[in-house]
């Protein structure tokens, strides 16, 4: 069986938050709001839907495809799988309603306070994203020596 890994689409409502319960040492529990939006399903079906056509065509397989025509579908509930890689949760933005960090990397409203990982990309890659956190930090450094 194969499987597809894409970039999401940006999704503003996902997002992490504190629940009320609490953990052994008293701190409140994080609580993860996380769904694909209609169009990253679509992005999936499409792709799916056009390497089965492809192959076919070309008499290379005969591919059945699990992606399902409806979005509360096995492919899109038991079947997704993700790559531990936690993108996204101290988003950079211009504004601080929208975003954690500036462009800067610098926390909104904090002095000498700055947040360098992959919690600053709008979104969750499908590769490691290594090589883009050393060129941020590389950014970053930059930055600082001029400060």
């Amino acid at each position: 069986m194969a499987s597809t890994m894409m970039e999401q689409t940006p999704n503003a409502d996902n997002r992490i938050t504190l629940s009320d319960s609490v953990d052994e040492f008293g701190l409140n529990k994080i609580k993860l709001h996380w769904k694909l939006t209609s169009q990253d399903k679509q992005n999936i079906k499409q792709v799916a839907n056009e390497l089965a056509h492809e192959l076919s065509r070309l008499r290379y397989a005969r591919v059945r495809s699990l992606v399902g025509e409806d979005d509360t579908d096995r492919t899109f509930e038991e079947l997704l799988s993700y790559g531990f890689h936690h993108m996204g949760g101290t988003r950079m933005s211009d504004n601080e309603k929208t975003g954690v960090v500036d462009k800067n990397l610098k926390v909104h409203n904090r002095k000498n306070l700055y947040v360098l990982g992959s919690s600053v990309f709008p979104t969750g890659g499908h590769v490691p994203p290594t090589l883009t956190i050393v060129a941020l930090a590389n950014r970053l450094a930059d930055h600082l020596a001029q400060e």
